[in-house]
């Protein structure tokens, strides 16, 4: 069954275990640098950020946020 999960964390430990095992999914979005990582500013940033990756989540891949950029890795991982 798929799920279309997408797991959100600031983690990066997540991106390593997608390479190294060479999954496709599931998508995984890593937020980075975000000043004081309230609740509130983690939230408005992935609700402006995430629409614009929205088929790449689809697809599978690692996404990372950070205040100021965007980064976009396809799965699986090399």
């Amino acid at each position: 069954m798929d799920e279309r999960r997408v797991l959100i964390s600031a983690d990066t430990d997540f991106g390593q275990i997608l390479s190294r095992s060479g999954a496709r999914k599931p998508s995984v979005v890593l937020v980075r640098r975000v000043a004081g990582r309230r609740v509130e500013a983690l939230a408005d940033l992935l609700l402006l950020q995430l629409p614009q990756v929205e088929s790449e989540l689809e697809a599978g891949c690692v996404v990372a946020i950070g205040e100021d950029s965007l980064r976009v890795r396809a799965l699986p991982l090399r």
